[in-house]
């Protein structure tokens, strides 16, 4: 059933369209409205058109990891009036088409208002960081990573451009699986990331999955059993993003509730920040594909309730780890201050998990804030109608501040140790 539940997902989330109708209110689609309604053309743009779409400038910054994956950045500034560069991880079964297709209230375009030069990475397997000087998507080695790899060799790679090209120190924001990455690769090479990073944002942030409300607790003790099947149908993805599927979730309210209830069950229910205007365009450009490793890895997180890195089995474990299970991430490492933006109704990235999170940083300034808005959930900071007020302009005012605290370390500290 939980099999049936995750194929029917990918078919309605998956598809790829030109332009789309949207509307100022759900009730318009009903009408043939020339006034309140019209063809949103972002659609069928990628990150770096939808950029300059919007009147700011953008740049595309492709790397090579360690590994060989070929890793885009897309660059988005203005008039850069802010010495700190700002780094933003996306999500799983995302690319950082999300922080730039909602218009007006979109994070970057807030950023760039504000004088930021924002950085947008998009991590391996997504659709603009699909290749690999070996290996295609179509190859089943190809898909043999977690967030793991996304930590050690992506967010490296690109914190080290980041620091070649403007010489500043960033801070990084990541949502979800962004968070994840951003813990393992402070955690491991915390020396490095202090030396490149002011600070962490963290939007609904995920290290631990202990107790979460989610469908996916029920699911999770399957997932070994679900696996193979998955593997042979997909060969190393999951929910592959198809662009030849349909408009369902695009082309009425209707339609939008239900593949909005569809995921209600994963990330909770918010059906008050449905966005009419921009739902129907983050319906098609948002989703992407992920490795199976990134989801078998999560999947044993929620059933051990441990932060640790991917086991392969106890065997296999010995010769890679030097012990049967896998070694926990060592949170209490980190020195980069962390800033936690945590939803009341969010059945992943839960209350008590952030809290957990938060009390084994214990070398560095943690901080949670709330989202003033009792029904907020995970898709919510990405989608929601009140994303501006609710989460963009705070995240504004909290980088500010860490620049304002980083500079007042900074001042009290000799250059030579904090890296400038």
């Amino acid at each position: 059933m939980l099999l049936s539940y995750v194929l029917g997902l990918g078919l309605i989330l998956f598809k790829h369209v030109g332009s789309v109708r949207v509307c100022m209110k759900f009730s318009d689609y009903f009408l043939d409205n020339g006034t309140n309604c019209w063809e949103n053309t972002d659609a069928d743009l990628n990150v770096t058109q939808i950029i300059k779409k919007w009147g700011f400038n953008a740049e595309e910054h492709y790397m090579r990891t360690e590994d060989g994956y070929r890793i885009l950045m897309v660059r988005s500034y203005y008039k850069i009036t802010k010495s700190t560069p700002i780094v933003i991880g996306h999500g799983i079964y995302m690319n950082s088409l999300g922080f730039v297709d909602i218009g007006n209230k979109s994070l970057t375009f807030i950023l760039n208002k504000l004088g930021y030069d924002v950085w947008l990475l998009n991590f391996r397997g997504t659709r603009y960081s699909s290749e690999h000087f070996s290996l295609t998507i179509d190859d089943i080695d190809y898909w043999k990573f977690s967030f793991h790899e996304m930590g050690i060799y992506d967010l490296p790679v690109a914190l080290d451009l980041v620091f070649k090209v403007t010489r500043q120190k960033s801070i990084y924001i990541g949502f979800s699986m962004g968070t994840t990455v951003s813990y393992v690769y402070s955690s491991i090479f915390p020396l490095k990331a202090s030396s490149l990073l002011k600070g962490i944002i963290s939007l609904a942030p995920i290290a631990y999955l202990n107790k979460i409300k989610s469908i996916l607790k029920y699911g999770a003790p399957f997932w070994p059993m679900i696996k193979p099947s998955v593997y042979f149908i997909w060969k190393g993805k999951v929910l592959p993003r198809n662009d030849q599927m349909g408009k369902f979730c695009t082309k009425n309210p209707t339609q939008m509730y239900i593949c909005e209830s569809i995921k209600v069950p994963i990330f909770g229910d918010d059906f008050d920040q449905l966005d009419p205007l921009y739902r129907p365009v983050t319906n098609i450009l948002n989703p992407d594909t992920i490795g199976i490793n990134v989801v078998t890895h999560y999947d044993q997180i929620i059933n051990t309730g441990k932060f640790q890195w991917i086991s392969f089995g106890k065997k296999i474990n010995h010769l890679l780890y030097g012990t049967p299970t896998p070694p926990l991430y060592r949170l209490s490492d980190i020195m980069v201050p962390i800033s936690l933006f945590v939803g009341l109704n969010d059945w992943i990235s839960t209350r008590k998990n952030a809290e957990q999170l938060c009390s084994e940083l214990i070398n560095t300034q943690c901080l949670i804030k709330y989202i003033n808005h009792s029904k907020w959930n995970h898709g919510d900071f990405i989608t929601a109608r009140g994303i501006k007020p609710l989460l963009n302009d705070r995240v504004a005012f909290e980088i500010n501040s860490m620049e304002l605290q980083w500079e007042s370390y900074s001042i009290k500290i000799p250059r030579s140790i904090v890296g400038i």
